[in-house]
């Protein structure tokens, strides 16, 4: 599943690049090899594999790579009495964040509701125009 989120809006399935256009948080749940490469493109590198996620080396779980930062965590579920562990990777971009899990988490699912019931403040208005201060040795009268 390839989920987009923007802030005020539900979530929507990404199936090509311009779905991702604005997009703050695009979330990789369980992805294909075509969810996983269209993913790659939409980040411009390619982003790591359940293999890489789930490296225990802790020089192997954090990166940055072309100006993206790159973060990976084993997270922890409740399932029944048992605890089930799964790696879980972040990757954070000048445009967006990235996340790439391999099963569904409440705290996620939270997190998506929150996006989508919240709007964005109005951009600020521009500063004014710098005002020019003619020095008065310079005023003729």
């Amino acid at each position: 599943m390839f989920l987009a989120h923007k802030p005020g809006a539900p979530a929507r399935a990404i199936e090509s690049e311009a779905d991702a256009r604005g997009i703050t948080w695009i979330d990789l749940l369980n992805p294909t090899e075509a969810e996983q490469a269209l993913a790659a493109r939409i980040c411009g590198q390619p982003l790591p594999t359940l293999d890489d996620l789930s490296e225990i080396e802790s020089s192997s779980r954090i990166s940055v790579r072309n100006g993206a930062a790159f973060l990976s965590t084993p997270l922890l579920k409740k399932i029944g009495t048992e605890f089930q562990s799964s790696p879980v990777g972040f990757i954070l971009t000048a445009e967006r964040l990235i996340t790439i899990r391999y099963q569904p988490y409440p705290s996620f699912e939270a997190v998506a509701q929150l996006v989508a019931e919240h709007t964005l403040p109005p951009a600020p208005a521009p500063p004014p125009a710098p005002r020019t201060v003619v020095p008065r040795s310079r005023i003729h009268i």
